[in-house]
């Protein structure tokens, strides 16, 4: 007898099989994680953002995905915690090509 229950359009097996978080969007809709400061791009009102909670995923090939009400975030860009130059970020960013949000 197999008690396992097959998968259905909904389930989204790549998002379960993810380690997640739960954070807290900033005032300037940045998210902070491990480290680095995720900034969201929107066009909507940012105070519907504001205080809201996301879910950072992290899957097996450290690819990060900020969910906010179950959905992937449309874009952001990534900051160190330091606040370092434009200049610096771009090399930042260059070295840690693993840390990024996906734009769904």
């Amino acid at each position: 007898m197999d008690a396992h229950r097959p998968l259905t359009a909904k389930d989204d097996l790549a998002r379960v099989l993810t380690w997640q978080e739960a954070r807290t969007i900033s005032k300037n809709l940045a998210v902070q994680f491990e480290n680095m400061v995720y900034q969201i791009q929107t066009e909507r009102p940012t105070y519907t953002m504001r205080n809201a909670a996301v879910t950072v995923c992290v899957d097996a090939k450290q690819n990060i995905t900020l969910l906010y009400k179950g959905k992937s975030l449309q874009g952001c860009s990534v900051l160190d915690s330091k606040g370092l130059s434009p200049h610096l970020q771009g090399i930042l960013e260059r070295k840690t090509v693993k840390k990024h949000c996906f734009v769904a």
